[in-house]
């Protein structure tokens, strides 16, 4: 449920931003949850990939439930998300102790870097150097 939702929501965020023309393209948030600090970069390239640390060092997220959501879930929800919206994304748990604040970093630097690479920048076309360089 919880990766074919991340699935739904990449299939729109892709609708809706059509041939990416007009917005920012690259968005990045750093987001502190009480204790725990989340880092999240995007670039809305029409090109999915996903890399995600969400441990803390080399420890990984811990496998618990959270009002029933599966932690482990949080990657292949994002996971999805990148890859039906034609997304690279990075998403990484510099620190935390308390697993439900790690994980609401986690979204709301995710959520604040897809923000802000949509925003649109007023420039017609794709900022791109395909064909430039």
């Amino acid at each position: 449920m919880v990766e074919d939702t991340g699935i739904v929501l990449g299939g729109l965020f892709k609708d809706i931003l059509g041939d990416r023309a007009g917005i920012a393209r690259y968005g990045s948030a750093c987001v502190p949850m009480d204790e725990s600090l989340a880092f999240s970069c995007a670039d809305i390239s029409g090109r999915p990939y996903f890399v995600f640390n969400g441990g803390t060092g080399d420890t990984p997220l811990p496998a618990v439930l959270i009002a029933g959501y599966e932690t482990e879930m949080t990657a292949e929800f994002f996971r999805a998300l990148a890859f039906g919206a034609g997304i690279t994304f990075h998403l990484r748990l510099l620190y935390g102790t308390n697993i439900h604040h790690m994980v609401e970093a986690l979204y709301k630097a995710a959520a604040r870097a897809l923000s802000a690479a949509c925003m649109p920048t007023g420039t017609v076309g794709v900022l791109s150097a395909k064909g430039v360089l």
